[in-house]
């Protein structure tokens, strides 16, 4: 399901993986941004973790959230079912993050 999305999306599956990785000194690191954003007074979220092309998608995200200093996850998107919901909301409550939840109004 995930990589016909990814496909359509880049003509080149790996350059599409590269620009979410790349750590180079051309790409600011998840860490630089993370603090950025709480600079400005902002929670830090990883937003769709389930698009992203990874072999192991849910040992990625747990090993993304031990470590950066991130405040939560998005944990509903319309391409999640809600088992992957659920698990997501789990990593949150485990982890002591914030999982966003459509309905919660700030």
């Amino acid at each position: 399901k995930v990589p016909s999305l990814i496909e359509k999306a880049s003509e080149n599956i790996d350059v599409y993986i590269e620009f979410y990785i790349n750590e180079s000194k051309d790409m600011v690191s998840p860490q630089k941004v993370i603090d950025e954003i709480h600079k400005a007074g902002g929670l830090a979220f990883l937003a769709h973790p389930l698009i992203y092309p990874f072999e192991n998608i849910w040992n990625t995200i747990e090993e993304f959230v031990k470590e950066y200093d991130i405040d939560g996850l998005e944990c509903y998107y319309s391409l999640f079912s809600d088992e992957d919901s659920k698990k997501l909301v789990e990593i949150c409550n485990k982890y002591d993050l914030y999982n966003e939840n459509p309905y919660t109004i700030l």
